[in-house]
């Protein structure tokens, strides 16, 4: 878990590189959105802070982001 939680991580801060965003919202669902698995925390806490973690509509979620 934790060598997926490094490969998620590092995706979304590459993202942030390519689109020269900082701190950019970050959210994942589907399988790893599961509180049981541990993954969702182990992402912020190698982003070092909140990202969204849910199992709803994805596009309900980006709408969400979209706001802020």
């Amino acid at each position: 878990m934790d060598n997926a939680a490094n490969h998620l991580a590092e995706l979304a801060l590459r993202m942030e590189r390519r689109l020269k965003i900082v701190n950019m919202p970050i959210a994942f669902g589907g399988g790893i959105s599961s509180p049981a698995l541990g993954i969702g925390q182990a992402i912020k806490s190698k982003l070092g802070r909140d990202i969204q973690i849910n199992s709803h509509d994805h596009s309900l979620t980006a709408a969400k982001l979209g706001l802020n």
